[in-house]
Parts: C-alpha cells; structure tokens; sequence
C-alpha cells in the first residue's frame, strides 16, 4: 500500500527561522545606526551650543575665582619662582581646569594663546549686561558666534502684490526686490592695559571682581564709542559709525542752523523719514543737553513734547528717548553738524566672531615696571544696514 503523506509540523520551518533571524539581525543594526545618529547629534548640540553645563565651571561666582586664579598664577609668573605654599591647593584646581580642554566651550578654533581664560559663563555674562553697560550697544543687533567674514540678507522693502495676468500664457510680474544683502569682514580689536602685581595677594574671588568688569566694561563703552565716532578710516578698522552718516536718505536737515533751533518740526520730519517699521521700534538718541533743548520747545496749550518717565529717563513724542554723553553738546554746535538721531538701533549690526571677548595676560611685557598687562581682545566689525530705518539729524549747513 502507498505511504501517506507526512503531515506538515506546525513548529516554525527554516524558512520562517531564516526570515526572523534577518529581521532580528536587522533590528539590531537599525538600533545600532540610531545609537550611532543619536550620539552625532548629542556631539553636535556640545560642540555647537557649548551648553554651560558642560564646562568644567558652570557658576559665575566659581568662573570669578578661576579667572582670579589664572592671574595670581601669571602674577607668580613675573618672580620666576613657583606658588607660594598656600596657593598650591588652588594650583593643582588651576591646572585641572585648564587640562580639560574639550570641556572648556570657550576654546575653539577662534581662539587664540590665553583666549580660554575666559570661563565660558563669564563670557556670557559680559553679553547679558550689555544694557547695564551701554544702553546703546543692547540696542544695536548683536550678533555674536559668526564666522570671520559673511553675507547677511537684509529686509528693504515691500513685494508689491501683482493683478491678474493677461492670459495662462503670460509670465508673472517680478515683484519689488525686497531683499538686499550686508557682507560682513571681522577684524580684531582690543583693550590693553596694566595692573599692578601687589594684587596677586587679593583671594581668588576678588582678583577676578577687579579684573572682569574693568575689562568688560572698557571693552564695550569702546565699542560704544565706535558705533557713534567711527569714521570710516583705519583707526576704526573702516567701520562708519552715526555720527559720520553720509548717505543722503538716511540724514534729516533741521530747518536752522544751530542746535537751540531745534523744532518740534524737525522731530516730525526724521520721523517720518524713517519706513514705519523704523518709527515703531524707533527711539530719539542724544546728549544731555537736548533734553534741555526739547524742554524749551513751546508747547503752549498743546501736548507736551518731552515728558520724564515716572521710573527715570525720558520719553520725546511717546518714544524713548537714549541718553548717550558721546553725542554733540552746546559745544559742537555749529551749520551742517549731526546733533540728534532718530530710528530702529538694530538698523545697525554689531557681529562678533567666535565666542566673543577673549581675555589674556601676560607678565612678560611689562616686567620691568612690576605690573601684569591685561588684554581683552575680539574679532568684531560695525555695519549700517541698508534701508531706511534711522536717520541722523544735523543742522541746516
């Protein structure tokens, strides 16, 4: 008699185990490949954020004291003799800090001999104060983490909505070029000073509180400098700053010719000068005396042109008014001179490249007066952008 067939077994064949060994197999390298994108990223967000929480200081009070350390070590450094006994402690935190170079986020392929002495966290701070410092740089775009050079795009106007086309065949109408474009090339610049070395018997903490807000501070109210007095010329590093606008469109010519003529129709005007996103972020910027001069404006019977804000400052036509002492006074008036500004302060861009403010020291250069040099260098660059969203006011020449 013929054999019966054999029944088929109901456990898994190969087939089926050869399938789910490649899927199995294939899960495993998907996991693997994800593992391995999540850790890019992870690489990615250290390296490109530089998280503070990832340097080895993340405080502001223990950045101070490691500033305050690296220079009673360079201090030190000018006897040619080791750390006196009790700074040992402090050396071996010191040198522990400095070994872990791809924690510090301040070092970067920017960052020059002595630029890491600038905790990250401080670095920060010194932009976080920047209104504290110069209300008129917190103003301005500031921009910092850029390349060296760069184009930046920049909004000048409106696209202009077309009408219907005059058939399915016919090409749309252009738009009004509403972008134009503002190139970028940072250049260094610095402040250079000495400090005496009988401070390297201060603590830790309060070396570092003498040594950061003088650098801070000088370093800002110079680049405050810059963005009004620049002239164009080598001394600026070829920055423009407001005070030497020469651009027609941008200037509004008062109707007399010294400062005291200043009128509320002066004001209207370079206000209406400006493209209304100028106007609505706009604030009036000048010296002292022209709150003086706005004060004598007569306003009889009619709303008042300056008035004083209950929390301090003042306010010209509703909007704020920026009291800056390097603006023209009483004794710059004269035909033809900017006295008052108008307009958006982000008109202008201030871009820093790197990480911003590097601080370094040196006991080498001025060895021979017992003093330590301190500098605070940056590669930084000034630019007006090119539309209409601030004016320079000046007197009729």
């Amino acid at each position: 008699m013929p054999e019966e067939p054999k029944k088929r077994s109901e456990e898994p064949g190969d087939d089926q185990r050869q399938v789910e060994t490649i899927l199995t197999e294939l899960r495993a390298e998907i996991g693997e490949k994800a593992t391995e994108r999540e850790q890019v990223i992870v690489e990615l967000q250290r390296r490109n954020r530089q998280r503070i929480d990832e340097d080895p200081v993340a405080s502001h009070r223990e950045a101070v004291i490691m500033l305050g350390m690296i220079g009673r070590r360079i201090m030190c450094a000018y006897k040619r003799t080791e750390l006196p006994t009790e700074f040992r402690e402090e050396s071996k935190r010191l040198d522990d800090y400095l070994s872990r170079r791809a924690e510090r986020a301040t070092l970067d392929i920017q960052t020059t001999s002595g630029g890491y002495f600038m905790p990250t966290v401080l670095q920060l701070d010194m932009i976080d104060q920047l209104e504290q410092i110069s209300e008129l740089i917190a103003g301005t775009d500031f921009v910092t983490g850029m390349p060296t050079k760069g184009t930046i795009p920049v909004l000048t106007g409106r696209p202009t909505l077309q009408p219907k086309r005059a058939s399915s065949d016919t090409d749309m109408t252009q738009s009004d070029f509403a972008f134009s474009e503002m190139d970028f090339a940072t250049n260094e610049a610095y402040i250079f000073f000495p400090v005496d070395n009988w401070l390297m018997q201060l603590s830790p903490f309060a070396l570092g509180s003498f040594l950061l807000p003088r650098t801070r501070d000088a370093y800002l109210q110079g680049m405050a400098d810059w963005l009004l007095n620049a002239d164009g010329t080598s001394s600026y590093n070829s920055v423009t700053g407001i005070l030497n606008e020469s651009t027609a469109a941008y200037i509004t010519t008062m109707g007399g010719a010294t400062f005291a003529d200043l009128s509320n129709a002066d004001l209207r005007k370079a206000m209406r000068n400006c493209l209304k996103r100028g106007r609505v972020n706009g604030s009036f910027i000048g010296s002292g005396y022209v709150i003086d001069v706005l004060d004598e404006i007569d306003r009889s019977g009619k709303t008042p042109i300056l008035r004083e804000l209950a929390g301090g400052g003042f306010s010209v036509k509703g909007k704020p008014f920026v009291e800056e002492e390097g603006m023209p006074d009483e004794a710059d008036s004269a035909a033809d001179t900017a006295f008052l500004a108008f307009g958006d302060l982000k008109t202008y861009s201030v871009i820093m490249a790197g990480q911003g403010i590097e601080m370094a020291m040196s006991s080498e250069v001025l060895f021979k007066r017992n003093q330590t040099a301190i500098r605070a260098m940056a590669q930084f660059h000034m630019e007006r952008k090119p539309v209409n969203t601030f004016q320079l006011v000046k007197t009729k020449a």
